[in-house]
């Protein structure tokens, strides 16, 4: 796999199928792009870049949600042999001044308002930056000189085609070795480190993950880890090279609703997420009559007998014990499944500290398997 022109190279064989999703918050409609699409918007901002003067092994950074424009912008850097450093989106303006001078960011891209006076109040204290690039066309540029709108530099790229030949050299030239992203550390035992990752790690990554996961091609994921996350980053780049279609969440806060409009099959998160859907989902059973209680203690015991003793381990369950299963998931896993949002969910990966034991029983039990991930920056998440 090419990371430099991985996006050109799935546009020729499934150009017209989707790639990605998002939402159009003006009027509540998730959109898509397809592979044709997303390779245009990739190589114009690529073009537009190298109008930039950005050099091979520059240093790129974003601070966004997660925003179609960010996928464009990654993979645009990619072709073009420079890095992209991913911010998350709730940092503090002094977090922010520490990795633009850490990182030596010159071009910097924004997702939305709070960001972008977050990056204002940054340059304050570290004024490295010669150019910001917002996603939101909404944005209030506060009259920055340096500021220009995601549109405008998509313009430049359509004004620019004759930097094409110099996006094709880079792309021809780009090495395994290349330095693909620099993810900072969290900090919290002292400043941020950035974590240095190559295009190889990325293409190990994917073609491991492709080896042993076995994704199911045309199923749906939905990207709700922001992508600064190393997690969700190698779990949404894995999505698209195995033909996953991606939904991009990109408020954190609207999960729950687009989980029930999207029903994914997949979905990054941590322990916390599901600790809270277990919560709400004992308190819903507490309200129940003593019937429903017992019928719902009834189908999770079978669950567990069914997931736990038999089918984790590889056991075949007698005739019996499937029966009872089939009986409990139609009286009652298929039914909370669909309240959730999730009854077309495959398998749920998870970055973080461990989970009790009595809630992952739980999630097994009726029938939703939560896949530990290996979510350690340093090793890629492989």
């Amino acid at each position: 796999m090419n990371i430099a022109t991985f996006i050109a190279d799935k546009a020729k064989k499934r150009g017209k199928h989707p790639a990605l999703f998002y939402k159009d918050i003006s009027v509540n409609q998730w959109n898509s792009i397809t592979w044709a699409e997303l390779e245009a918007k990739v190589s114009t901002i690529a073009r537009a870049l190298v109008a930039l003067d950005v050099e091979e092994q520059d240093n790129i950074g974003v601070i966004s949600q997660n925003m179609p424009q960010g996928i464009i912008t990654d993979f645009a850097a990619y072709a073009n042999r420079a890095a992209v450093v991913p911010m998350f989106a709730t940092l503090s303006p002094s977090q922010i001044a520490y990795i633009l001078k850490d990182a030596g960011i010159k071009l910097l891209f924004v997702g939305e308002q709070p960001q972008y006076d977050a990056v204002l109040e940054a340059l304050k204290e570290e004024n490295c930056v010669k150019r910001i690039v917002v996603f939101d066309e909404s944005i209030d540029l506060r009259d920055c000189s340096i500021s220009c709108r995601f549109s405008d530099l998509f313009r430049t790229g359509e004004e620019n085609a004759d930097k094409e030949k110099i996006v094709a050299k880079r792309r021809k030239n780009a090495s395994k070795d290349d330095l693909a992203n620099i993810i900072y550390t969290s900090g919290t035992t002292g400043s941020p480190k950035g974590v240095m990752i190559s295009h190889e790690n990325i293409a190990e990554a994917i073609r491991m993950n492709t080896e042993r996961l076995r994704l199911k091609q045309g199923a749906t994921s939905m990207a709700f880890l922001p992508m600064s996350h190393i997690f969700e980053r190698m779990w949404t780049y894995l999505c698209m090279s195995n033909n996953v279609k991606v939904y991009l969440n990109q408020h954190p806060s609207e999960i729950q609703t687009a989980i029930k409009e999207v029903h994914p099959c997949y979905m990054c998160a941590v322990p916390r997420f599901w600790e809270k859907v277990f919560i709400g989902v004992r308190q819903k059973i507490d309200e129940y009559s003593p019937f429903r209680k017992a019928l719902i203690t009834w189908a999770i015991a079978v669950g567990k007998i069914y997931n736990i003793d038999y089918k984790r381990i590889g056991k075949r369950p007698s005739i019996a014990v499937w029966i009872r299963y089939k009986v409990a998931h139609k009286l009652v896993f298929s039914k909370l499944k669909k309240i959730l949002g999730i009854e077309n969910g495959i398998f749920f990966p998870v970055a973080g500290a461990a989970m009790s034991n009595k809630q992952a029983t739980f999630f097994l039990s009726i029938g939703i398997p939560i896949l530990y991930g290996y979510g350690l920056t340093e090793t890629t998440a492989t």
